[in-house]
């Protein structure tokens, strides 16, 4: 857990450097007293637009992601209140209905697609990214999916293509070039420099 201190300090075979600090450490475990994965983060912050409902975007993602990091549920619930807290009531609603989802999204994303999922060719990755795509629209509805996933999406449809150009042993290398710079440029990114 995040401050603690290994209770080895390397004396000969993995032997306690103290057993007072072994103690300490299992017993902070056993009663639930290490840190929160929350404590080294700034909290999750949402916002809400000039009528009072969710701003969703990237960074609703983002926080989301970063309210699930919290282990203990009755932790995660109090950090979702404080967050709702500070939004109007109709924001503050949807957060809470948006966190379930989201939870129940994560869970569904474990069991659908394994983390250990690594699709080598360009139809297996963009096949990945469809079944991402349906399974956000699913838990999430269509549109708040589009709002929170939608650019990561588009980007990454267009890194698959770039990976895609790169390993077709049927284009030089000046036309690989091309199409990466072809490609950096429509991503508003800098352009690799030219094939030599």
């Amino acid at each position: 857990a995040a401050g603690t201190q290994s209770p080895f300090s390397g004396h000969g075979q993995g032997q306690p450097a103290s057993l007072n600090a072994w103690s300490e450490m299992v017993s902070a475990a056993n009663t639930g007293a290490t840190a929160s994965p929350l404590s080294t983060m700034s909290p999750p912050v949402f916002a809400a637009d000039s009528r009072g409902k969710l701003v969703l975007n990237a960074d609703t993602h983002a926080n989301l992601e970063k309210l699930l990091l919290e282990e203990n549920p009755a932790a995660m619930l109090a950090n979702l209140d404080k967050a709702a807290k500070s939004l109007p009531p109709q924001a503050a609603a949807e957060l809470k209905v948006l966190a379930g989802q989201f939870q129940q999204y994560t869970k569904a994303l474990t069991h659908t697609i394994p983390p250990e999922t690594a699709p080598e060719t360009e139809p297996e990755q963009l096949k990945l990214l469809d079944s991402l795509h349906s399974l956000r629209a699913t838990y999430l509805g269509a549109e708040t999916a589009q709002a929170m996933f939608g650019e990561e999406e588009a980007m990454t449809r267009k890194l698959i293509g770039m990976m895609a150009a790169q390993n077709d042993p049927n284009l030089t290398s000046e036309q690989k070039a091309e199409r990466a710079q072809e490609a950096m440029s429509k991503l508003g990114q800098p352009k690799p420099p030219p094939a030599g």
